[in-house]
């Protein structure tokens, strides 16, 4: 949202109306951490055994959510929560695996297979994602190399008018030879 606002939004209204925003999805997201910590801390109380529990991270997206390793409350980092939006680099390709998906005790099922299950749809969208960037990079190839020849057919037309005509026709005609072959160069 911020990224988006930073490139998109300009004027004192949409300004205002993005930041409105952003704050409405930041009080969410800090509701449901401390609905999540809440809930942890109430589980934590119920039993005594740790292999019972989940095994937690200390953050999530900036946030505390559980006890640090020695079992104490870990207090918010307000330097993480500030660097918790998100950057121009985050995108699809440099997403890393939440660590909700390999914490012991996932919810019904064998979290052997689980885990398992949710690497392959990871591995199957990655593998998906890069089989349509190689695609892509034959297309542009391909586009690049008539687009090249188009240009160099244009080139000889073009040729071939200042050859049969005269005067300004002619001086025209090799303008646009000049041009073309600029053009063509510009690929190369």
């Amino acid at each position: 949202l911020i990224s988006f606002r930073d490139r998109f939004v300009t004027g004192q209204g949409k300004g205002t109306r993005s930041r409105t925003l952003i704050e409405d999805v930041t009080d969410r997201l800090n509701a449901a951490v401390l609905r999540f910590n809440t809930s942890c801390a109430a589980l934590l109380s119920l039993t005594d055994e740790k292999s019972a529990l989940p095994r937690m991270r200390k953050r999530v997206r900036g946030h505390d959510t559980g006890p640090d390793d020695e079992g104490a409350e870990a207090e918010p980092d307000p330097a993480a929560l500030a660097s918790a939006a998100p950057r121009e680099g985050d995108r699809e390709s440099r997403r890393v695996m939440n660590w909700i998906w390999t914490a012991k005790g996932a919810p019904d099922s064998d979290e052997d297979t689980f885990l398992h299950d949710a690497v392959r749809v990871e591995w199957c969208k990655a593998y998906a994602r890069k089989q349509r960037w190689g695609e892509e990079v034959i297309i542009l190839l391909e586009e690049q190399r008539r687009a090249i020849e188009s240009i160099h057919a244009e080139t000889r037309q073009w040729e071939a008018r200042e050859t049969a005509t005269s005067g300004g026709r002619a001086a025209y005609a090799h303008r646009q030879v000049l041009a073309r072959k600029a053009l063509a160069a510009q690929f190369t």
